[in-house]
């Protein structure tokens, strides 16, 4: 019989997000060989950025996302209720508002 949809066949297998144990190994391995080579990669960045602003700042920019997470849009749905009449748009109560009538 098949599973329906967003249904899994095994609700208590891995959680989403989870590393696999070969993922982490992979990975630890990865971190011990960088670890050797974090001065040589400066002195690089060093020669680079001497050489170049250009061609540094590109360098740096690519390794951003390995190190800082991956920023992702959130849209908020605030009910807060308090508003006010400015012109014709009507703006939201301030977060130090909402923190004083709600508490968080």
């Amino acid at each position: 019989m098949p599973f329906k949809k967003g249904q899994s066949g095994n609700p208590a297998g891995r959680p989403k997000g989870a590393q696999g144990k070969v993922t982490q190994e992979v990975r630890e391995m990865f971190m011990n060989v960088m670890e050797g080579q974090l001065t040589h990669v400066e002195n690089e960045l060093e020669l680079l950025r001497e050489e170049s602003a250009e061609k540094y700042l590109k360098a740096l920019s690519s390794l951003l996302p390995y190190f800082l997470p991956k920023q992702t849009e959130t849209k908020s749905h605030s009910t807060c209720p308090i508003t006010s009449q400015v012109g014709s748009q009507n703006n939201l109560c301030t977060s130090s508002q909402h923190t004083a009538i709600y508490g968080v």
